[in-house]
């Protein structure tokens, strides 16, 4: 591991002495570089997680009851229905998947100002989230009576506690 970390401080001390003489061609590669490594990384991560879960001895470690860190209070932002453009629209780096910019018509709705917690999801869960349709746009809740879910994948009940596998 020292080995891969002086590699790892060899090529990033390279690539600073460097930088400033790369053309704009160099350096949009470099970006694209940088941009395809991160999806890697995630890749990764993902991959671990779905390890672990189908390990025959989890880590207990990594079990959570849900409960985490306080959090702001949850508000919901109304979003204007009508034409809105989506897409990117800069000359920065954008993966293909983001482009072309383009106009959709959306009804009005609204999002919540921050990402759920697990402790909120569990209290959805419990509340028989998974076997109420009117929670669900019609294509989801076709997957979850077609695939019988009743938790999202990494989530298992156990002696009556609903715990994460593996925390995000």
């Amino acid at each position: 591991m020292e080995e891969v970390h002086e590699y790892r401080a060899h090529v990033d001390a390279a690539v600073l002495a460097n930088i400033d003489e790369l053309d704009a061609k160099a350096l949009a590669l470099l970006e694209i570089g940088l941009n395809h490594e991160q999806q890697h990384q995630e890749l990764i991560m993902t991959d671990i997680k779905h390890a672990l879960w189908f390990a025959p001895l989890r880590p207990d470690v990594l079990a959570s009851s849900g409960e985490g860190k306080p959090t702001t209070p949850l508000s919901w932002i109304d979003i204007e229905g009508g034409i809105h453009s989506i897409g990117h629209a800069g000359s920065d780096f954008a993966f293909d998947n983001e482009g072309p910019r383009h106009e959709v018509l959306l009804r009005p709705f609204q999002i919540a100002s921050r990402a759920v917690t697990n402790g909120e999801y569990l209290e959805f869960m419990s509340g028989d989230g998974y076997r109420r349709p009117e929670l669900w746009l019609s294509d989801g809740w076709d997957q979850v009576c077609a695939q019988g879910w009743g938790s999202p994948f990494y989530w298992d009940k156990h002696d009556d506690n609903t715990w994460v596998a593996v925390r995000e």
